[in-house]
């Protein structure tokens, strides 16, 4: 894995309203309507992603989210029912914690961190 440098990511959702519950109520991010099809939710650290049940050629389902306290984001979300994939780990790029969306998406916390030996 490496540090986040996307500034936004394309989503691809089975329901898009749940998917807009989940990214406003349990990530707590702003959510505007893009187009008919599109919302664009935004986290505190300006990163987009747009969900859409459409596919889209630039669509990832790798998502990297900065944070500046990995443990703390991880333990606020998993008190909300977030079930995680991978507890805070020390990875190279910093601290890490996984989890997935129900739609095959994965989400990465990332706490970047630099080492020295």
């Amino acid at each position: 894995m490496k540090e986040v440098l996307a500034e936004s990511f394309y989503v691809r959702v089975g329901n898009l309203s749940d998917a807009l519950t989940f990214f406003s109520d349990v990530l707590e991010m702003e959510i505007e309507p893009f187009d008919t099809h599109t919302y664009i939710a935004t986290s505190k650290d300006e990163v987009s992603i747009f969900l859409s049940e459409k596919q889209n050629e630039k669509q990832t389902n790798q998502i990297y989210l900065n944070t500046s306290d990995c443990i703390e984001q991880y333990c606020l979300l998993k008190a909300n029912g977030l079930v995680f994939t991978q507890v805070p780990s020390y990875q190279p790029e910093g601290l890490i914690a996984a989890f997935t969306d129900g739609y095959e998406n994965h989400y990465y916390l990332v706490e970047p961190r630099k080492y020295n030996d």
